[in-house]
């Protein structure tokens, strides 16, 4: 989750500042869900979750990754 935590609130109240809204009031958060490890530790599963973060992160058409944190 790295920075999301510290980030989000700082980054809502900027966007509330300019004036612009968020549906839920938080920033959806697009990532690995959370684990011991920083990376699975097999090469092409890696890639895999790589590949679905990225594309996550850049389409807004994709669903966003939501774990209940």
């Amino acid at each position: 989750m790295g920075a999301y935590f510290h980030i989000q609130p700082r980054m809502v109240s900027c966007l509330k500042n300019e004036g612009r809204s968020i549906a839920d009031g938080r920033i959806p958060f697009a990532g690995r869900a959370p684990s011991a490890s920083t990376a699975t530790g097999f090469g092409e599963v890696h890639k895999a979750e790589q590949a679905q973060l990225i594309a996550a992160a850049l389409d807004l058409a994709t669903p966003v990754i939501d774990y209940e944190i």
